[in-house]
């Protein structure tokens, strides 16, 4: 329209420079007519012609300041006023959000890669999975680009601790970020466009679920948190990829909790680990990934990559040696009639690299005495100043205590409450038992103690699972030891609902059990039946 009365303009002034000889006046011609009775709708017009080029060269060069757009906008010259959903569409065009992700992509690659829990699973190794019943050799991207997609997007990882969960997890959320993995050259695509991800793996503790959320998302460029509006945004349209960790492990309050928030928030992108399959915070729709504990035959196809992202792919001197290797894991794991997992197979080899550079070590031939070995390991004099080092009977000790206080409530792993942590290990002196919790935290990394200092979590949950049972059979194999069993097995019983819960648990007690030559009569039968595990099977 602009041009049209610039044109006519034109035009009436050529043909005025034709006939300046002459001085009989032009007629106006329809246009300048309409225009001289519509002065304000055409000034409207131009204007708001100026403003949509003026946002398509913005939209197509610098898309994150639509970002600045007010709440409320009228175009200047006019009482017109852009109607809310017109305006918000124009200010969150896939463009823009694309852009804001772009904007804040290397921060996220570094802040999600240091947390503790990525950390620890920064080695990924491939293992079998079941992706909706159908058995999958490896994991790719393009098996899970056509759910992350379309809206919602729900992923649910089950499996018992210690196969893999979380560290599938991380890795799709390393997909997400577009970051590619070893020895991969192209970056994979995991859907349409890139997503910042949300790991939450604590209690809420009344924590709003957005707010959770939010924390953990880039600040605005004054240190601000991101606004509710652009939050809800990035959630709907699949920007953000929430990770919501063990939740079979949460407590009741903030299992109700996350269901509720995510009725009411539109989480679009979001992953759930859980033990449980019915523990799916309400989800009606979802994609189902199973890992899969590693069979014998499989063992040696997952160590020998291990070692190589490990830098330890030299470490035996023949094949006969890593086969032997393999074969000693392969019988610890048959003594407990069970498959391994993948912490379980990567806590041995660990121990494996740490016995060949000190040979006075010998390896652990059974589970419990590997959780041992692996706080050992930690607490190596290597790695901790002599000054500050303790003892490793009295860190296996004090290990044992914390991890009884994380189960005893509901014989799963969750959050201690941090004075009564201090209270099971006070012998007088508060002082000496923070002391203690903060040797735990660091330099070991095995607890995480919550920023306000009200609760403890063991990290790995079957790390905390081994040393909780160590304590009760410690405890039980005492005094008395059939009265007291029978004590540990009617505590189970009174909370029947919650067996499935327990099990990792009540295996753990029947692995650390397997070593007692002198149990009452009916232990291990009991323990087998409320595990649902049959020796025979």
């Amino acid at each position: 329209m602009a041009l049209l009365f610039i044109a006519a303009v034109g035009c009436r002034r050529t043909s005025e420079d034709r006939h300046f000889s002459t001085n009989f006046p032009t007629a106006p011609s329809g246009l300048e007519v309409w225009l001289e009775d519509n002065k304000a709708l055409a000034t409207g017009i131009v204007t708001a012609a100026a403003i949509a080029l003026a946002y398509g060269v913005v939209l197509g060069v610098k898309p994150r300041w639509l970002l600045f757009l007010p709440g409320k906008f009228k175009i200047p010259n006019t009482s017109w006023e852009v109607p809310l959903g017109l305006l918000l569409w124009l200010k969150y065009q896939p463009r823009v959000l694309d852009a804001w992700v772009a904007g804040h992509l290397v921060e996220t690659r570094q802040r999600f890669a240091k947390l503790q829990t990525v950390h620890d699973r920064r080695i990924h190794i491939p293992i079998q999975i079941k992706l909706d019943g159908d058995l999958i050799d490896q994991l790719t991207p393009s098996h899970l680009s056509p759910l992350f997609s379309r809206s919602p997007a729900t992923l649910l990882m089950v499996g018992e601790g210690g196969v893999g969960k979380t560290s599938f997890a991380c890795q799709i959320a390393r997909w997400g970020l577009g970051m590619a993995d070893a020895g991969m050259a192209t970056p994979p695509a995991l859907g349409q466009h890139k997503m910042l991800p949300v790991l939450i793996e604590q209690e809420l503790n009344d924590t709003p679920l957005s707010t959770a959320i939010r924390e953990q998302l880039p600040r605005n460029g004054d240190g601000t948190f991101v606004a509710d509006e652009l939050l809800d945004v990035l959630l709907r349209q699949r920007r953000i990829l929430v990770i919501l960790d063990h939740v079979s492990e949460m407590s009741d309050a903030t299992y109700g909790q996350m269901q509720k928030a995510l009725e009411t928030t539109p989480i679009n992108a979001l992953i759930i680990t859980s033990r449980l399959a019915e523990k799916n915070l309400g989800r009606p729709h979802y994609q189902r990934l199973e890992p899969q504990k590693i069979v014998v035959d499989r063992l040696s196809g997952f160590i020998a990559p291990y070692l190589a992202q490990k830098g330890k792919k030299d470490l035996f001197d023949s094949d006969d040696e890593f086969l032997r290797t393999c074969r000693r894991l392969s019988n610890m794991m048959a003594a407990t009639l069970q498959d391994a997992t993948a912490l379980l197979v990567t806590l041995y080899i660990d121990q494996v690299i740490f016995v060949n550079q000190h040979q006075d070590i010998q390896l652990p031939d059974n589970i419990p005495d590997l959780m041992l070995e692996y706080l050992c390991r930690l607490n190596r004099e290597e790695s901790i100043d002599r000054s500050m080092r303790r003892d490793n009977d009295d860190l296996k000790q004090v290990a044992k205590r914390v991890a009884w206080e994380c189960l005893k409530d509901f014989y799963r792993p969750t959050e201690a409450r941090y004075a009564e942590v201090l209270k099971a290990l006070t012998q007088g002196e508060d002082a000496a038992a923070k002391a203690c919790l903060g040797y735990l935290k660091k330099p070991l990394g095995l607890i995480q103690i919550s920023a306000a200092e009200t609760t403890v979590k063991i990290i790995l949950d079957p790390i905390a699972e081994y040393l909780a049972a160590l304590q009760v059979a410690e405890y039980c194999q005492q005094e008395e030891p059939a009265e007291r069993w029978q004590q540990f097995f009617e505590t189970i019983d009174a909370d029947q609902d919650n067996l499935p819960t327990m099990r990792g648990f009540l295996l753990a007690v029947r692995n650390c059990c397997e070593k007692e030559r002198k149990l009452p009569t009916g232990v291990l039968d009991s323990l087998n039946e409320r595990a649902d595990f049959d020796p025979e099977a």
